[in-house]
């Protein structure tokens, strides 16, 4: 009964990494391209850390299900660390381009705010793999030799 739970629990904890990693893409869709939320200028720049943190956010629940995360190692995913960065940055500057057809303002700078966060994320993840002895994602061992 001890080993079966112990078996579930990485389960359990990539379950609650790809539940949190979809529903954070959701709500950047929904929060991004519906009306305004309250409260993005309560003080100077605060619109800007929103957007770098939960782009930080996104990324990096992203990198964990998908790529790699301690304790399990590679994911289903094992080489699409670069691809989900610029997915993130690319998501990004997309939202803002299509914030002009629903009525929100577009600004070049949560582009730069969204990428700041993706690149933070990615900075913290390549430190995390790097801590546990892992190299960063690279060319995959085939292409290696």
């Amino acid at each position: 009964m001890r080993a079966r739970a112990t078996s579930l629990g990485p389960r359990v904890l990539d379950a609650a990494l790809w539940t949190t990693a979809v529903g954070l893409l959701a709500a950047t869709f929904v929060l991004s391209l519906g009306v305004a939320p309250p409260g993005l200028n309560t003080f100077f720049a605060s619109d800007k850390l929103i957007h770098a943190a939960g782009y930080a956010a996104l990324a990096g629940s992203w990198l964990l299900a998908a790529v790699w995360r301690p304790g399990r190692g590679n994911g289903p995913f094992p080489h699409a660390a670069w691809a989900i960065v610029l997915g993130a940055v690319v998501l990004g500057a997309g939202i803002e381009v299509g914030q002009r057809f629903v009525h929100r303002n577009a600004d070049p700078f949560d582009v730069l705010a969204d990428a700041g966060g993706v690149l933070v994320a990615a900075w913290a993840w390549v430190a995390l793999r790097r801590q546990a002895g892992r190299p960063a994602a690279g060319p995959p061992p085939a292409a290696q030799r």
